[in-house]
């Protein structure tokens, strides 16, 4: 149920590394970054392959499936006499909405599309333009093996934004990333950061 309860507005759900409960809904990196990360306390950083179907490649259309209807009725099973509003709705299983952004096909003539089925009723709630931002451009992951220095220890945990400066991947003037795995070996004061942008 949480599964579908959150999938349903980009949210996460789980216990943090100091075993509290959180939902978090998945955002673009931004604002105040908790930590800075720089080439002293990082050993190493690669690249890695985002976990989307589409590797990471942008998408120039978003719909989002809302208002599900448990049961769907067919022209025939509606009353001659309901509005044509209502006889619209009752002949789909979903009420639909979208966000287009042809723009992306500039750059991604390939772009394709991405469907969310949710749990939202009554409308989207503007989900389809969250997620036309979030997935409008390209997106990457990296994994960093990082010594755990008492600062980074506490501040970094998953959901909180990083700042990164490296000399590698466009990071020399600092990036902001999203902490969205993290792995601690305390005995070797090591932390394994999977990050986001």
């Amino acid at each position: 149920m949480l599964d579908r309860l959150c999938g349903s507005v980009g949210a996460w759900w789980g216990f943090d590394r100091f075993g509290v409960f959180r939902i978090m809904q998945l955002a673009l990196p931004g604002g105040a970054p908790v930590h800075t990360l720089t080439d002293i306390e990082i050993i190493a950083i690669d690249r890695i392959p985002t976990t989307d179907t589409d590797q990471g490649i942008p998408v120039s259309k978003v719909q989002v499936n809302h208002t599900r209807r448990e049961t769907v009725l067919s022209d025939d099973q509606v009353n001659p006499s309901t509005a044509a509003v209502f006889r619209a709705a009752l002949v789909k299983q979903y009420d639909v909405s979208t966000a287009d952004n042809s723009s992306v096909l500039t750059a991604y003539p390939s772009a394709g599309r991405l469907e969310r089925n949710t749990q939202l009723a009554g409308g989207s709630y503007g989900e389809e333009t969250r997620l036309a931002g979030i997935y409008g451009s390209r997106r990457d992951r990296f994994n960093a093996k990082v010594r755990a220095s008492n600062a980074a220890l506490a501040a970094i945990d998953l959901g909180v934004v990083v700042r990164v400066v490296y000399p590698r991947f466009g990071m020399d003037s600092g990036m902001l990333l999203r902490v969205i795995g993290i792995e601690l070996d305390l005995a070797a004061r090591m932390i394994d950061l999977v990050l986001w942008r």
